[in-house]
């Protein structure tokens, strides 16, 4: 269903909202985790959880940036609340509760529920509500906690005899941004101390399975809320609706200038004043890219994207591609969000936040060929631009554009909150070449090789008296030694983590670092750091599966009491 469709069916029951304009509507099953108090249930939420793209129906909520790092869900619900004016009709409570008189339970389960009643023992009460609950069905279990005579009297009172409107209820409803126990985002909706009573007399008018909508009113900073009973007509049309997100395609985004309230402040990137780059950072394997990245950019996996190219990654893998879907049994042909398109979509709804595409081995898949068209965003304005940090040109891509704006002929740029980030290793072979016009859209930084200042750089290799410094420092004069005069030698060096603590033990080091070397970096000229009488990679493992120095059994002596020697003084690399 559409979002016209949507909202046709809506109007053409609640009347009364045909007189406003809406930029998105969200429509939420609930399940029993949402409601509000029910009469029977072993949930013990409070509030109503949402996820994915509808968490954008309020855009006004992006607290992230005011962390160091990613936030607990704690402080989230306690600084970072807000609280959002609402419309609640009451046509549309007097059909909520024309389904709670229905109320029909059969005398076998209200012969059930007496028994209940009657256990006194908390955790006996509890052991039995779980198991009589699990053995019922939706339907029965919707019966059972409809609102009796007293307690629909009580919503009557607080609702239907509420004076400030003819048609609606005033209301104030908070919501927030959370995260969730695997650590991803949910947006939190209903705190019950922050919430106005008549928002939560009308959450307890819900059942499980009914349905939520929340309508954002055009150029305003209030929404109407409608509650949809699952066994009504309208519900019926909407089952197969869940959780979804639809924009107003007619809409054009952001509004030029919007107050949405005087009492409500709204960050301009508090994360980070700097605008967006594109970085190359390139250097030896093992320098410590990745981590410089960590380091120095970001380490909040909720704003980080991260692909690394290959040679069989493609431009679809990367932006998207249409793919089959099935949903009740109909097949349709959907498309499918690529790393790049998901960040761009992030980024995009949420500019307060600072986002962060992270490409890994840049050089060994096709570069231009995976960008495509998206290579012209790349170049972007610059800092005597008011823009500074967007794509200095836009591009067309319809199915980017729906996927983002719900509109196919949206025009895509990188906006200034969206850094890319990429590695590359100087020393790769058989890697693809990136061209003079590719690279000129990035800001090139080389990551120095500082194997001295690695956490675990005075770390000795396990069963050795050699520290990883001492070692890593000693082999690579060798390799350029070895390899003077080749434009490549440099290249060939062991970065400070080119291997990490953990493979500093016996089983590890020898096939993670004496191979390389063997194989690689001192192919033609092995002599200068193993023992002339070593003649294969098997005589270096069966040498290194000595009880005693491990290092000393395979490599030369005299290199072996220089890296002993080593005095901590800086190499110069």
């Amino acid at each position: 269903m559409g979002y016209q469709d949507l909202l046709d069916l809506i109007i053409n029951n609640y009347q009364e909202l045909s007189k406003y304009n809406y930029d998105a509507i969200m429509v939420k099953p609930l399940p029993v985790t949402g409601l509000y108090q029910p009469r029977y249930s072993t949930s013990h939420e409070s509030h109503i959880a949402v996820t994915g793209k509808s968490m954008d129906i309020f855009p006004n909520l992006s607290p992230y940036g005011y962390f160091d790092s990613t936030p607990q869900d704690k402080n989230l619900k306690t600084f970072f609340l807000l609280n959002f004016p609402v419309n609640i009709y009451k046509s549309n409570i007097k059909d909520l509760i024309s389904y709670h008189k229905t109320r029909n339970i059969e005398q076998a389960t209200k012969d059930q529920l007496d028994s209940y009643n009657l256990i006194a023992d908390k955790k006996k009460r509890s052991d039995f509500l779980k198991n009589f609950l699990k053995n019922l069905s939706p339907k029965q279990r919707r019966e059972i906690n409809k609102l009796d005579d007293e307690q629909i009297n009580e919503i009557t009172n607080t609702l239907l005899n509420d004076q400030s409107s003819n048609e609606s209820v005033n209301a104030t409803v908070c919501a927030w941004r959370g995260i969730r126990g695997d650590g991803s985002i949910q947006l939190g909706i209903s705190n019950v101390s922050k919430d106005s009573p008549s928002f939560l007399s009308f959450r307890k008018l819900f059942l499980e399975g009914d349905i939520l909508v929340i309508l954002k009113r055009a150029s305003e900073f209030l929404y109407d809320i409608i509650g949809i009973s699952k066994d009504s007509n309208i519900g019926q049309s909407l089952s197969t609706m869940n959780g979804d997100f639809l924009i107003n395609p007619d809409k054009k985004y952001p509004y030029d200038s919007t107050v949405i309230s005087t009492n409500v402040f709204i960050p301009q990137n508090p994360s980070n004043n700097k605008k967006a780059k594109n970085i190359l950072l390139y250097g030896v394997p093992g320098a410590g890219k990745s981590r410089y990245i960590k380091d120095n950019y970001c380490s909040d996996e909720t704003a980080i994207e991260r692909v690394v190219f290959h040679p069989d990654y493609t431009y679809s893998d990367f932006v998207g591609q249409i793919l089959p879907i099935v949903n009740n049994g109909q097949l349709s042909y959907e498309f499918t969000a690529g790393p790049f398109t998901s960040i761009l979509d992030k980024a995009i709804k949420n500019p307060d936040k600072t986002y962060y595409l992270i490409i890994e081995e840049l050089n060994r898949g096709n570069a231009p060929a995976i960008f495509g068209e998206i290579f012209q965003l790349l170049d972007r304005k610059k800092s005597n631009d008011p823009n500074e940090g967007e794509s200095e040109y836009s591009i067309t891509n319809f199915d980017i554009a729906k996927y983002i704006f719900s509109d196919k002929e949206a025009k895509i740029k990188l906006p200034s909150n969206l850094w890319i980030l990429a590695t590359m290793n100087t020393s790769d072979q058989n890697v693809f070449t990136l061209d003079t016009a590719f690279q000129r859209r990035w800001q090139m930084k080389h990551i120095k090789n500082d194997v001295s200042s690695a956490d675990h750089a005075k770390v000795n290799i396990e069963g050795s008296v050699i520290s990883w410094e001492s070692f890593a420092l000693s082999v690579n004069r060798i390799i350029l030694q070895a390899n003077e005069g080749a434009s490549s030698s440099e290249d060939k060096r062991l970065g400070a983590y080119f291997a990490t603590e953990v493979e500093l033990t016996r089983e590890l080091f020898p096939e993670k670092v004496l191979k390389y070397l063997w194989d690689d970096a001192l192919k033609l000229d092995r002599e200068r750091l193993f023992k002339s009488s070593i003649t294969s990679f098997d005589e270096i493992l069966s040498a290194y599966d000595t009880s005693g120095d491990p290092i000393e059994a395979v490599i030369r002596d005299d290199v072996f009491d220089s890296m002993k020697n080593y005095s901590n003084s800086v190499v110069s690399n």
